[in-house]
This record gives C-alpha cells, structure tokens and sequence, in this order.
C-alpha cells in the first residue's frame, strides 16, 4: 500500500485528505512542454482508450525525470492512435516506451512494434495497478518525478484514492464518473524512469 494508505490504515494516524493517493502535487510542478526535442533522452509512455476514457501519451526525459510533451485524445479510431503515438515516439527520437497492452491495447502494442518502435506492453492487473500507482506515489513523495502544469494531470492526481475492501486488500481508481488515464500514463512513464538502463537499444 502508500505510505498514505499505511499511515492511515495501520498507525491510526488522521489524514487531511482522507484516501488520497498523492502529495506533493503542486511540488512537483516544474519545467516545461516542449515542441521538438532539445538533446535529452527521451522515453514514451501511453495510456490507451477509444471512446469514454482518454488515450494519454507522455514522453519524459531520463535525464530529468521531467514530462516534456503531452498529448489527450478520444472517440478516435485505433489507426489514428497508432500513428500519433508513432508520431510522437520519432519526433523526439524515443529510446524506448511502454504502453498500455491490456485488451484491445495488446494488438496495438504488436503493430507498433512491428513498425519498429522499441517498447514493451503493459498489462493492467489489479495487482500490478497497485504496485504502478504505489511507485508513482513513493516518487512523488520524494520528488523525483517532475511536470508542466498540465491541469488535466494535476486535476487527476488531486481526486485519485484509494479505498480498503471488504477482504483486506486496496483498490485505487478515480472517483465514480471521473477519469485517471493521464495519472496511468504518468504512473507508465515512472516505472521507465526507475529502469537501470535506458539506451537506444533496448530496455535492460
């Protein structure tokens, strides 16, 4: 669970913002958008959706750990999709990606490297959400992570939570009508930037 969750489930301590996920949001604003690539190791990372939820394309700097582009889209057909994540993986000359391959997104994830993008698929699990949102939860609290002001993201970080289940375990997700694709991409982008090594070669 996050130190929130722990702090909050196990020590009995009060929390101001009672099942909330992230701190440290506002604190972790710094930087900017950028229009082309400006000589850091860039590293891309999306979210996908097609019609209620948003696809969510970040890429990130590895040098910084900082997002440098943004992109939010939906109601968009897949071909369409492919081709702007594509689009945005040569423009800033991207070592490497990650990409929701859960479902449908597992057929985009096989065409996109059979176009030659170097990325790996990520599977959606209830487990495996919940050790993605702890890691970007850990990285924020500690700051080593870092975005524009990108209203949609902030917006979402501020209403994630999490709430415990009648069997024991956390379950963490937006609010009942409101979407957390752009904290997903986020949370893909953290885990790239926790890999050992980064290279126009691959992933190790």
């Amino acid at each position: 669970m996050t130190q929130e969750a722990f702090r909050q489930e196990m020590l009995a301590e009060f929390i101001e913002v009672a099942g909330a996920v992230f701190r440290n949001i506002n604190e972790c604003i710094s930087g900017e958008l950028l229009t082309e690539p400006q000589g850091g190791r860039y590293v891309l990372a999306a979210d996908l959706a097609k019609h209620q939820d948003f696809t969510v394309i970040f890429v990130g700097d590895m040098e910084t750990k900082k997002v440098v582009y943004y992109e939010r889209f939906n109601q968009i057909e897949w071909g369409l999709q492919k081709a702007r994540i594509a689009q945005a993986y040569h423009k800033f000359h991207c070592g490497s990606g990650i990409i929701d391959a859960t479902g449908v997104g597992d057929s985009i994830f096989d065409d996109l490297v059979n176009q030659g993008l170097n990325i790996e698929g990520f599977k959606f699990t209830s487990s495996s959400k919940q050790e993605l949102v702890s890691n970007l939860s850990v990285a924020m609290d500690n700051l080593t992570i870092g975005y524009p002001h990108i209203e949609v993201l902030i917006d979402e970080l501020s209403i994630y939570a999490y709430e415990q289940r009648a069997n024991g375990q956390f379950s963490y997700s937006a609010p009942d009508g409101y979407h957390d694709d752009a904290v997903m991409a986020l949370a893909l982008l953290n885990k790239l930037f926790n890999k050992k090594v980064i290279s126009y070669g691959g992933v190790y």
